[in-house]
């Protein structure tokens, strides 16, 4: 990629290291959407279904707001529709 990194084949140690500099990180990431947590206690209830490779109603739900239906999905929900 333009900024040096392949995410597909890099170790752990290595995506830290380019997280870990701004100028780098804004090359490849851009922000979309901020949504806040409640409190510390929502924060480690998301992060720990996170590390369990789960999602809390909640991330789901900021997830489906901010992110684009992929052009399959778009074609399930149509025939769901014609379904009705």
């Amino acid at each position: 990629s333009s900024a040096g990194i392949d995410f597909a084949t890099a170790k752990p140690d290595d995506i830290a290291s380019f997280a870990s500099d701004a100028a780098r990180f804004l090359q490849v990431v851009k922000l979309k959407a901020f949504a806040p947590f409640r409190s510390a206690e929502d924060a480690l209830e998301n992060i720990g279904a996170v590390s369990e490779s789960t999602a809390t109603e909640y991330l789901v739900t900021v997830l489906r707001a901010n992110l684009p239906i992929s052009a399959s999905k778009k074609d399930k929900e149509k025939e769901k529709e014609k379904e009705k």
